[in-house]
């Protein structure tokens, strides 16, 4: 058994990390370096080591029940102890003497220098500086360093009782997606370019949700993360028909309606929507369903959601338990994964504020028809699409609402895009010039100008007609920082 040299010479002043030579086991090693104090745990054999500190953690080695033990420095008395500080959220150090040491087991020598809250109060005064003192969202705390730890955005959330111990919870405006991950709530507005569609987390069969819409806000229940055409699916309908009537449909075939005049307004509302066991029933929160309807035959399991409003002056904040389809596979990844049918949509600022300055840098892997969409959140507004690979991977082009048409001749690209590898793409718009090229190749396949003032808010990115394709946005982090849509 060995002290590391560059420890040696603070033995008696310092608290070390001890190593056993030779051995590669799980408790071979044993630290206290950001902390002093006894804890009064178990003892389960009291011993003066003769040869101090080094020999009290092979000491601890010989029993099995072992899990930390005590030391002090000025009499070399080892205290073998059956449990941890780490074992119970309410253990504490005693620093009423400060010759006491106490050691957790380490699974490998610089565990502890790992540690980010190492020099916070739950190291340095409570002694909890392990890893094993980490906590999970929903488990038991007694500090914020424990939950951060295994779930960042989180906080202990400390009850009133005595005790001093509280629950790991995610912090405001964050939602628990699984027990090591909080994310942000999703909140959109003036979403008329495409429907939202979001994978449900947990199997819930009811939410609520928050919205303003003066007209038609439309909510899909369906078999499936993706939408596509023959997908089983509900459609509810708040507000159809100029805000008179609220209606249902089972893929696309009409079930129920039922007049509710002026439901929907220009301020929030409320709207709780449950599904559970083919009952399907929506309303305000709080009050009685205006729409009821019982499935005998129910479209199960309901695995996605999405939302669509016809209003540019539209705002949803969407329930807890939905997430992107590929969340968080291809944030981990850096890639975003488009299904064909629905465009996925960031702001290109962080203010959402319109801009004529746009450089946007992105690989894409797809069949064909790699879409690029530039717009503002308004349906009067014109937005210019760029197309790499359109009619059928032959051609690069670019679209224009304002024109209702293709603008410039198209260019002869056959096969730019692949669905076997990632081709590198460049956009820019600056005042009214437009261009586009491919790779790090200077020289534009698109060179184009608008004949007036170009100002846009958004991008979007999608493929064709149910093509599924990949992603990798180079030039602008919203894509991977908030793949839940909470950034739009």
């Amino acid at each position: 058994m060995s002290v590391k040299p560059r420890h040696w010479t603070w033995l008696c002043i310092l608290p070390l990390i001890l190593t056993v030579q030779s051995v590669n086991s799980a408790g071979t090693f044993a630290s206290s370096i950001w902390r002093s104090g006894r804890f009064d745990g178990e003892v389960i054999a009291t011993s003066v080591e003769k040869y101090g500190l080094i020999t009290c953690l092979n000491t601890c080695k010989q029993y099995g029940s072992c899990k930390a033990f005590n030391y002090q420095v000025t009499t070399r008395t080892c205290e073998i102890l059956s449990s941890a500080v780490c074992d119970n959220d309410t253990n504490v150090l005693s620093t009423a003497d400060n010759t006491w040491r106490y050691y957790d087991l380490l699974d490998y020598d610089a565990q502890e220098y790992e540690m980010s809250y190492r020099d916070k109060p739950s190291c340095t005064k409570a002694g909890k500086c392990s890893e094993k003192c980490s906590r999970t969202i929903n488990a038991t705390c007694s500090h914020d360093e424990q939950c951060v730890q295994k779930a960042e955005n989180s906080y202990c959330s400390l009850a009133t009782n005595s005790s001093g111990t509280g629950i790991c919870t995610c912090s405001t405006q964050y939602w628990a997606y699984n027990d090591t991950r909080c994310i942000h709530q999703i909140s959109y507005s003036g979403f008329v370019w495409s429907w939202l569609n979001k994978k449900i987390v947990n199997s819930m069969c009811n939410v609520t949700f928050t919205v303003k819409a003066p007209v038609d806000f439309q909510i899909r229940l369906m078999n499936g993360e993706d939408f596509y055409n023959g997908v089983p699916n509900y459609e509810i309908r708040i507000g159809y028909a100029s805000n008179t009537t609220t209606r249902l449909a089972r893929t696309g075939v009409l079930i129920t309606e039922v007049s509710t005049p002026g439901i929907l307004t220009n301020d929030f509302q409320n709207f709780t929507l449950s599904w559970c066991n083919g009952a399907i029933n929506v309303g305000r929160q709080g009050q009685a369903p205006v729409l009821s309807w019982t499935d005998s035959v129910p479209i199960t399991p309901i695995r996605g959601m999405g939302f669509y409003s016809v209003a540019s002056n539209n705002h949803i904040f969407l329930p807890h338990n939905l997430v992107d389809p590929y969340f968080p596979t291809s944030e981990s990844s850096g890639v975003l994964r488009v299904n064909g049918y629905d465009y996925h949509k960031v702001k290109l600022l962080d203010s959402g504020a319109p801009t004529s300055d746009v450089n946007f840098i992105f690989e894409c892997m797809a069949p064909r028809d790699c879409n690029v969409l530039f717009g503002q959140v308004s349906n009067g507004y014109s937005f210019y699409k760029f197309i790499f690979g359109s009619f059928v991977n032959t051609l690069t082009s670019l679209w224009s609402s304002r024109h209702n048409s293709w603008i410039l001749p198209h260019i002869n690209t056959p096969s730019i895009v692949t669905n076997a590898e990632y081709r590198k793409f460049w956009i820019t718009i600056n005042g009214r010039t437009f261009k586009a090229g491919k790779g790090d190749d200077p020289i534009p396949l698109i060179n184009w100008t608008e004949t007036v003032d170009v100002n846009v808010t958004h991008v979007s990115i999608c493929t064709f007609d149910g093509d599924i394709g990949y992603y990798k946005v180079l030039s602008h982090r919203q894509f991977h920082e908030y793949p839940n849509g909470g950034y739009v």
